[in-house]
């Protein structure tokens, strides 16, 4: 795949025999996939697949009244899925606060209820900005009920109102159609962007959930769908040789099938931490189900971790190398650089040997072959994913990758992947201890 190389092939310790027997039980499933990719169904389950194909109107729509000059903050509000996409790319992608520059608006989220979080964006914009039409706030909930998020919003709003007015002309809702927050934003005169029905929170990057708010920050949505677009070839391919996402979905499964039940991704970037974090959510709730899908009791998962080089060189390895042979691991790692920025020749402290004038490239891609050599040598199962660039477009093809492994993954271990009945029941128990206090005299919805 351009831009991406995967590798399995002498280190996950698991025979090629053995991966093209269990991509043959997953036959179907991709006959499957492929069908929904060429009729376009976006009924079905997998609809995600087909974002890279999707209608732009409302999007279009949307940036051409928000993407101006005038722009300096964009403030994604939402949890979970609703988030953590756009958080990966951005993080991933921005050089600075200011990605590309000063031109390019910057993206602050708020996640977690957090009044620090909150209270410190309050004060930037303070600081910052002049007036309401430098911001867009982006109000994100598949449901439209989130409480964190609907939270969140209604104390940054209230108190944004303050300083600036009528702030909801620099709201947009994204949403599903029809869900209470659509309603009440289409009452308001609030500008909404809806999500596919079909399309759950934690396989929506693609959509506008993540395309609005990275455009409006200057990261091209177009090449963000180009390379999903070229994964899902890749990733519908009837060849286990051609289709990363089958073949890493069938390693994983064979070797949690021994006991090796912890996925660790062990990025080499630190700008893509936030991928693993996106990573970690798609497949603890894309595999963690108490039921598989002919209802007995499993309680199926696969536990996922994420950890950074060489950061957890020193805090983790130790576990990982010395302790329970119970991880299977990707290495995640892109040796491309722009800064070129080396060791000087005149040394302050003369105590490092060896490295002459080596870069920070050149170590760090000396440090990522020393820990897999040491995973070989412990007979420790790995796999490899290198970008030749960290881009939009390898970013896209990248998390297009994941999403259709967690879906293989989930339907060899017989699991629905589509639902998260467990999250659910937070919530309602949550919404059930709100309502007994409604009346407690606080002030009403903003919007």
């Amino acid at each position: 795949m351009k831009g991406l190389r995967f590798n399995y092939k002498n280190t996950a310790g698991v025979a090629e025999n053995d991966i093209k027997k269990i991509a043959e039980r997953a036959e179907q499933y991709r006959l499957k996939l492929a069908e929904i990719a060429d009729k376009q169904d976006w009924s079905a389950e997998e609809a995600s697949i087909l974002l890279p194909d999707q209608n732009r109107e409302a999007l279009d729509a949307a940036l051409k009244i928000y993407k101006n000059k005038q722009l300096r903050f964009v403030i994604v509000i939402g949890i979970g899925g609703s988030i953590l996409g756009t958080q990966a790319i951005y993080n991933a992608l921005r050089k600075t606060d200011y990605i590309n520059g000063a031109d390019a608006p910057q993206m602050l989220f708020l996640d977690a209820l957090d009044e620090r979080r909150l209270a410190d964006i309050l004060s930037l914009l303070d600081k910052k900005i002049n007036g309401a039409e430098e911001i867009v706030i982006n109000v994100v909930s598949k449901s439209g009920r989130t409480v964190e998020t609907l939270a969140n919003f209604e104390i940054l709003a209230s108190e944004l109102s303050k300083r600036f007015g009528d702030i909801l002309s620099r709201v947009v809702a994204t949403t599903d159609e029809n869900s209470p927050l659509w309603k009440i934003a289409k009452g308001k005169n609030i500008r909404t962007l809806p999500i596919p029905k079909m399309v759950g929170g934690k396989f929506s990057v693609l959509s506008p959930v993540g395309l609005f708010p990275l455009e409006l920050c200057g990261i091209s949505a177009r090449e963000l769908l180009e390379g999903a677009r070229a994964a899902r070839a890749f990733c519908l391919a009837e060849a286990i040789e051609d289709n990363p996402a089958l073949t890493r979905a069938a390693v994983i499964f064979t070797l949690a099938e021994k006991g090796k039940n912890i996925l660790n991704n062990f990025f080499f970037n630190p700008e893509m931490r936030s991928v693993g974090q996106w990573y970690r959510q798609l497949i603890g709730e894309g595999l963690g189900n108490r039921l598989n899908r002919d209802g007995a009791v499993v309680r199926n998962g696969i536990t996922p971790l994420v950890s950074l080089g060489s950061t957890d060189l020193h805090s983790m390895l130790q576990l990982y190398l010395g302790g329970p042979t119970d991880k299977i691991t990707t290495f995640i790692f892109s040796p491309a650089t722009e800064y070129n920025l080396r060791i000087p020749e005149n040394k302050i402290f003369g105590t490092i040997k060896n490295i002459g004038r080596a870069s920070a490239l050149k170590l760090t891609r000396a440090m990522y072959e020393g820990v897999t050599a040491s995973y070989l040598k412990e007979k420790l199962p790995f796999l490899e994913i290198q970008l030749s660039v960290i881009s939009a477009q390898t970013l896209g093809a990248l998390l297009q990758t994941f999403m259709l492994e967690i879906m293989y993954l989930a339907h060899l271990q017989n699991v629905n992947a589509f639902d998260q009945p467990s999250v659910e029941l937070y919530k309602q128990e949550m919404r059930d201890k709100l309502s007994k206090n409604k009346n407690d005299g606080r002030p009403t919805s903003v919007i």
